[in-house]
């Protein structure tokens, strides 16, 4: 099957691999006919040994945005499609080519997998859309040709079961070859925007599921600097979601229900590195220095911040290294812990924030910045 041509002078966003719908939001769907000018593909599941150039199966060409057409699409990727329109003003396409409960490898080509070692397939054969490569030759190869404004992404958390520790290394390179491919191919610029969101919460549920590695992952998706852009990953942006605790989502609580905000995180970023929009506030705080004295720690954000909740959670169990640190009090960017628990407090090793699968309910994580509202990512840094 042939791919339509995109919408005429129309910018391109991709969107994979997650797909939770927005049949069950009347708000959004009611929207639909107030963006005219914004259209949508979806691209149905399919898998390969080899490279495609053409879809086997497209489940939506483009359309308008009706409540038929919309109803089984993204609703992150419609609500970020959305507010970008009502920002930009111009005609705005979305490529949805998602397969839900995916790993990063078969979204990853071949290439990019032998970057980080990955050559040998890990996943059982039962799992036939999970091997490596699949559903890169068959859901993504075939749109290379198509040019692409950029691309987000939200996925992660079911590597936690499979080469989590290689994560820092096949998620950047994945990112990187998509780039080159996509530029080789067409006219997409060789470093188009690529956005991502940190996973979330609600794993613990899951048969395999290991404690903390929902922490690890959100630390690997950043290639280990917990920000982004960073120098493994430039001109990428990050929305974080882990403050967005949802226990009776019906997609699982991994998937909260609230995509609005994930969606307008992700656009704040998207403004100010796809659309170099100078005067967006796109990230939450993060350490820029850490001091220490006798009883505790001072830790120097890199913006004002406000403090909300500060509720300290344990430490995983009686044997953990980790040790809670209250907080004493704060500065309009800074915040002083305790460490008068600590066994030889002027002898901390390292210190970390928010290193569990769920550190705070709903909105209510302990840093948060003053402009925005936007929560500060995790982190760990050794002292």
């Amino acid at each position: 099957m042939v791919l339509q041509k995109s919408p005429e002078r129309a910018v391109v966003w991709g969107y994979g691999p997650e797909g939770e719908q927005i049949f069950n939001s009347s708000r959004e769907l009611n929207l639909t006919s107030q963006f005219p000018n914004v259209r949508v593909f979806m691209a149905g599941r399919n898998q390969s040994d080899q490279e495609m150039d053409d879809l086997a199966q497209v489940q939506q060409g483009w359309s308008v945005p009706t409540k038929a057409s919309v109803e089984g699409f993204s609703a992150l990727c419609w609500i970020f499609g959305r507010l970008m329109f009502a920002n930009l003003k111009h005609p705005v396409g979305l490529v949805q080519s998602c397969w839900g409960g995916t790993i990063v490898e078969t979204w990853s080509s071949s290439r990019a997998l032998r970057q980080c070692g990955l050559d040998q397939d890990q996943v059982p054969r039962t799992r036939w859309e999970n091997r490596n490569s699949a559903l890169w030759n068959a859901m993504i190869h075939p749109f290379l040709k198509m040019t692409l404004k950029g691309a987000i992404w939200y996925q992660g958390e079911s590597n936690t079961k499979v080469n989590l520790e290689a994560y820092n290394c096949s998620f950047p390179a994945m990112i990187a070859d998509w780039r080159s491919s996509f530029h080789r191919a067409g006219e997409t610029p060789l470093d188009f925007p690529f956005g991502f969101v940190q996973v979330a919460t609600g794993m613990k549920d899951i048969t395999g599921y290991r404690t903390g590695s929902l922490a690890d992952i959100r630390w690997l998706q950043t290639a280990g600097t917990g920000y982004a852009p960073n120098p493994a990953m430039n001109k990428t942006f990050m929305a974080v979601a882990m403050d967005l605790l949802d226990d009776m989502s019906p997609f699982h609580p991994v998937h909260p229900r609230d995509k609005y905000t994930v969606a307008h995180r992700l656009w704040l970023g998207a403004r100010a590195v796809a659309y170099d929009q100078k005067d967006v506030h796109f990230l939450g705080p993060y350490p820029r220095g850490i001091t220490s004295d006798d009883h505790s720690l001072n830790i120097t954000y890199d913006q004002v911040l406000t403090i909300c909740c500060p509720e300290v959670k344990a430490p995983c169990n009686t044997t953990s290294p980790w040790i809670p640190a209250p907080v004493l009090g704060r500065s309009s960017a800074g915040v002083q812990v305790s460490t008068a628990a600590c066994p030889s407090p002027r002898q901390v090793a390292a210190v970390r924030y928010a290193w569990t699968d769920e550190p705070c309910s709903y909105k209510a994580c302990l840093v948060y910045s003053a402009v925005g509202d936007l929560p500060a990512p995790p982190f760990t840094i050794s002292l």
